[in-house]
């Protein structure tokens, strides 16, 4: 079978005069309206007619002539393609039972030898369109087509075979369990990890990869560049993030992982025999049964790929009205009002039987205790917070009017007492309430509310965060949530100053390694990473005077951060801090300096450039070492990295696949002042070391990320 059997050739005569006509019927329609509506009949206002003329215009389709540029993943013109495009009707989300997209027309066309064409086809509000595109030294690829724009660039995920871009895409072959090749089938990339899993994100609108009559396809990521990560080129080795699915119509069942682009894979699409239906409880009672209910769902299937865990996303509509699924665990989140809502993962079996039920979690009470993090004493009256999202993170901003509210709450207030809402401008708060005489507390979730994690905190104290997925709940009706230690905290009032339109600030402590109270072993070892932690202030509003918490006792130095923008210096306050509870200090203005421009050159032995190699940039801060993302060398084996004035550390080639181990030979170190640098720091490579970074010796299996 060829490409013209795949698809419909040829425009259809018959509906074209159809639609026509029903496009006539729909203006004289309004403009009967219209006129109905100026003269007064009936009760309808002529705004109201007017309104319905405009939306009979707007709901017309219409024959246009639109002109289109065919292009590649570079966005270079791909000439002589041939091209199909098909218009369907727009969803219609009005019942559960509704039709699918209903085929209108099928449009064939070639680009000229610039990559442009002119099509004649149906366009309108209430129509989308897919193009579907095909040459020899290209590939298979689609993608949908905005019907609203006269004039668009059609951009496929492919480049030409022969070229260097080329030895850099994804390649392989979809088949069945049984070996058969499945034309057809969609290739779908999401992103692409490069060695020492850097991150190339897609350009969008993201078209898809299709097979070919032998199953076969080729794909690059259409992505943009940043300034310094990696070269032009996506590195050799780099894994694609691919989620595979069967033609339209067919019931394979999809299938997600990375797959390397330094070989051609063999992927395989499962076909299930067992057909299941899947309802939805609804928060509140009830079960989500209309369109729009059942899009706010999004289902994924857990599996392994290629040794790694993997997730397959499922349309919650096709689930809703049947189909054929894998055994394994499906996991559901339901968007409602800006709120999140996790039902229970679910397990199918071979035996499940044909309709299978989601359920929302069942009310789940946490308990714990509140005590004083220096004294161990418990803290009366202390509040424990359950919230889902942050607008400022940052309780430092709550003024003595707050607190003096907050204080007169009951053990169990109400969401819209007063001071519950100033705290709303803050947290995204669902529940709160106040410690007993022996501080303990339980705060309780009914099923349809959603929990990101619990925060302890009162007036001039640090306040302490847990998220609420690290506890072990095993689905428990009350789930032991632990002890929350709070300490004394001071507030700062900085101003961090940027003469730019936007850069990511945040503070940081940096303890001094002597003078602190005994107590600071305990509250060092209070937090255990992103589960347990004391409320970080994410980002700090620029050009104005703002408080946060610091702990009072502990002898540290205060840092803004600038992790987003590595062009410039985190600014640091070098006399130390140790503050008495309850104080406030004015720091005032922080500006923020150039960082410095720097090299890094990966040559082999006899000094040829490695493009791909991962180097990293580390900082020594006294005892902290701060890691930046990998930079991937370009074709000329440099390595592109800013580092800040004042500053020292070292360069190192990281995360080469295969046996694991820290040659010397990969690391180079650097200290600067604040002067420009003049020389370009090297790392040499064995052949060893090459052979791994390009994936000619094998690597062992990482978890997907």
């Amino acid at each position: 079978m060829n490409f013209n059997q795949h698809v419909r050739w040829g425009t259809i005569a018959s509906m074209r005069r159809a639609l026509h006509l029903m496009t006539l019927i729909l203006l004289c329609a309004s403009l009967c309206a219209a006129a109905e509506g100026k003269k007064g009949v009936g009760n309808e206002p002529a705004d109201a007619a007017e309104a319905k003329q405009k939306q009979a215009a707007r709901d017309a389709v219409v024959d246009e002539e639109r002109h289109y540029m065919v292009v590649d993943a570079f966005g270079a013109p791909i000439p002589n393609a041939a091209l199909v495009l098909s218009i369907k009707t727009a969803p219609w989300p009005v019942r559960k039972d509704a039709p699918g997209n209903e085929a209108l027309q099928t449009v064939n066309g070639e680009s000229n030898d610039r990559g442009g064409m002119t099509l004649s086809h149906l366009a309108g509000n209430n129509v989308v369109g897919t193009a579907r595109v095909h040459h020899r030294d290209y590939g298979t690829a689609r993608c949908e087509v905005d019907i609203s724009r006269r004039q668009h660039t059609l951009r496929f995920p492919l480049v030409r075979s022969g070229t260097e871009a080329h030895k850099r895409a994804v390649r392989g072959q979809v088949v069945t369990s049984d070996g058969k090749a499945i034309a057809g089938a969609v290739v779908h990339c999401g992103s692409v990890r490069t060695p020492g899993m850097g991150l190339v994100n897609p350009l969008f609108p993201l078209g898809d990869g299709l097979t070919d009559d032998e199953g076969r396809f080729t794909l690059y990521l259409p992505n943009g560049k940043r300034d310094d990560d990696r070269g032009d080129l996506i590195p050799l080795n780099s894994r694609y993030w691919l989620t595979v699915s069967g033609p339209e119509g067919d019931a394979y069942f999809p299938v997600s992982g990375y797959y390397s682009n330094t070989e051609a894979a063999r992927i395989e699409l499962p076909l299930p025999t067992r057909l299941h239906r899947l309802r939805f409880e609804a928060p509140g009672g009830g079960w989500l049964e209309e369109p729009e209910q059942l899009r706010q769902v999004y289902v994924r299937y857990a599996g392994e790929g290629n040794g790694e865990r993997t997730f397959v996303e499922l349309d919650s509509l096709s689930l809703f009205r049947g189909r054929r699924l894998l055994p394994g665990t499906y996991q559901a989140v339901c968007y409602r009002n800006g709120t999140e809502i996790r039902y229970h993962p679910l397990i199918v079996t071979l035996d499940s039987p044909a309709q299978l039920v989601l359920q929302l979690p069942p009310p789940a009470t946490f308990v714990g205790r509140v005590v004083h993090g220096v004294t161990g004493k418990p803290m009366a009256g202390a509040m424990i917070m359950a919230w889902k999202a942050s607008v400022r993170n940052n309780l430092a901003l709550l003024t003595a009017d707050d607190w003096k509210l907050l204080h007169e709450l009951p053990a169990s207030p109400e969401l819209d007492a007063p001071a519950i809402e100033r705290l709303g401008k803050i947290y995204g708060v669902q529940r709160l309430v106040r410690t007993d005489d022996q501080g303990r507390f339980e705060i309780t979730r009914t099923r349809d509310q959603v929990f990101y994690g619990l925060m302890a905190f009162d007036e001039d104290f640090i306040p302490l965060q847990v998220r609420l997925d690290s506890l072990p709940s095993g689905g428990k009706e009350r789930v032991e949530a632990g002890e929350f230690p709070l300490f004394p905290a001071a507030k700062v009032l900085v101003r961090p100053v940027f003469d730019g339109q936007n850069l990511g600030v945040y503070p940081k402590w940096v303890p001094d390694p002597a003078g602190q109270p005994d107590w600071f072993d305990r509250f060092r070892t209070v937090r255990t990473g992103a589960d347990r932690q004391f409320e970080q202030v994410y980002w700090l509003k620029l050009n104005e005077m703002q408080p946060i918490h610091v702990p009072a006792g502990v002898r540290l130095r205060l840092r803004l951060e600038t992790p987003y923008a590595d062009e410039w210096a985190p600014e640091r306050v070098e006399k130390s801090l140790q503050l008495e509870q309850g104080a406030v200090v004015e720091i005032g203005d922080l500006h923020f300096a150039a960082s410095l421009p720097a090299t890094v050159r990966v040559v082999d032995g006899k000094g040829n450039p490695v493009e791909g190699a991962p180097v990293r940039r580390m900082y020594t801060d006294g005892d902290e070492q701060i890691w930046s993302i990998p930079h991937n060398t370009d074709k000329e084996g440099l390595a592109h990295f800013h580092v800040h004035p004042d500053s020292r550390g070292k360069f190192d080639v990281t995360d080469l696949p295969g046996p694991r181990g820290k040659p010397d030979n990969l690391a180079t170190d650097f200290a600067v002042g604040r002067q420009a640098l003049e020389k370009r720091f090297e790392i040499i490579l064995t052949e060893e070391q090459i052979r791994q970074l390009r994936g000619e010796e094998k690597s062992r299996p990482r978890n997907a990320e």
